[in-house]
């Protein structure tokens, strides 16, 4: 059965961070004159004689059982709300003046060429090629990756798309292949 006196353990930590607070050069200044701590010394000591009494016994330890936690609602919000899904030929192209126009590194929609950019002549349900900025996935062969049509191939080209690569490498290993598009978005 251990004793503890609550009084004598308040007054041990008031008297531990008054001397750690009037020992800090930082507050020199503060404390050079002690007349604040004496008086607030005086009221510790008088309510610790009036109240030395007071003690608390301590046996067991008593068991505390916590409340249960509410139960969490995950809602599963789909990445993507696809809009159409089409079957396209799918080729790749770089950046080459054999593979385009005289300015190899900027799209039909003006932009620098860059990973995630396609070229698209892909023909919607209204009879007209979806339109730049319009958002496309590919997910058998990118998973989750995210593409964007800013450029257009050659108008003998229908239902195709081309993916940019940085080097023509990477684009002849990727072939000409049937695959599935899912369009996320449409600008």
């Amino acid at each position: 059965m251990i004793k503890i006196t609550t009084k004598k353990l308040t007054f041990s930590v008031v008297l531990l961070t008054m001397f750690i607070l009037s020992s800090n050069s930082a507050n020199a200044g503060y404390f050079s004159d002690n007349s604040h701590i004496d008086g607030n010394m005086d009221y510790l000591k008088n309510s610790l004689v009036k109240n030395a009494d007071t003690s608390e016994n301590i046996s067991e330890p008593v068991s505390v059982v916590a409340p249960e936690p509410k139960a969490k609602t995950i809602k599963t919000v789909p990445k993507f709300n696809p809009i159409a899904t089409f079957t396209v030929v799918a080729s790749a192209y770089s950046s080459t003046p054999a593979q385009t126009d005289n300015s190899p590194f900027i799209t039909a929609n003006g932009e620098h060429v860059y990973w995630g950019g396609v070229a698209a002549n892909i023909i919607d349900a209204n009879g007209r090629n979806i339109p730049f900025g319009t958002k496309i996935m590919i997910p058998k062969l990118f998973g989750d990756q995210i593409f964007t049509v800013n450029d257009r191939m050659n108008r003998r080209y229908q239902n195709n798309l081309d993916v940019w690569f940085p080097n023509t490498a990477d684009a002849r290993e990727f072939g000409r292949k049937t695959i599935t598009i899912v369009i996320v978005t449409k600008n």
